[in-house]
């Protein structure tokens, strides 16, 4: 009885997931948290041992939990969208779907994107502050204004834009 009732619960979707595989990529450790699901820095192994280091979002599975074809078919929707933009102020996407695990009884909606290793906006301002100045500050600004209306123009709007979800790496 307490085993068919384990089979029944949802997935654990807060344990932590260090060492599984989705794809080619294997998780390593979790770096971020928020309202869509959890980050982990990953390594995606092609072919010969060759390694790319990238950051992996697994989707909260209630996210989806209702209509789930139709939300997977628009999740499929952006990630083609988002596999096109270029721009050097936004992250590449590298791949994304949903991933079922070998006895089918846990899907995992991800996508794989570059692992950018930066501090968030306002922290690198605050440490940076005398060296900005009010002009370098400013530059600093219409970087991240470039990059956003690029997205626009692409008609991809990003939904949490706000100073933990913007690093900087240097400029």
């Amino acid at each position: 009885r307490l085993v068919e009732l384990r089979l029944g619960l949802t997935p654990d979707f807060d344990r932590d997931r260090s060492g599984e595989q989705i794809r080619n990529f294997v998780l390593r450790e979790q770096i971020g948290r928020g309202g869509m699901g959890v980050i982990y820095r990953a390594v995606q192994i092609f072919s010969d041992g060759i390694e790319r280091e990238v950051a992996i979002k697994l989707i909260h599975p209630e996210l989806v939990a209702h209509r789930q074809d139709e939300a997977l078919q628009h999740f499929q929707q952006e990630i083609g969208a988002l596999v096109k933009l270029e721009h050097r102020g936004i992250a590449r996407i590298y791949d994304g779907g949903l991933q079922c695990d070998t006895d089918g009884r846990e899907e995992t909606l991800f996508f794989a994107m570059e692992f950018v290793q930066g501090m968030p906006v306002t922290e690198y301002v605050a440490q940076k502050r005398a060296k900005l100045g009010l002009t370098g500050t400013l530059r600093l600004f219409l970087h991240i204004c470039d990059a956003a209306a690029y997205a626009h123009r692409q008609d991809i709007i990003h939904r949490d834009l706000k100073p933990a979800n913007i690093l900087v790496t240097l400029i």
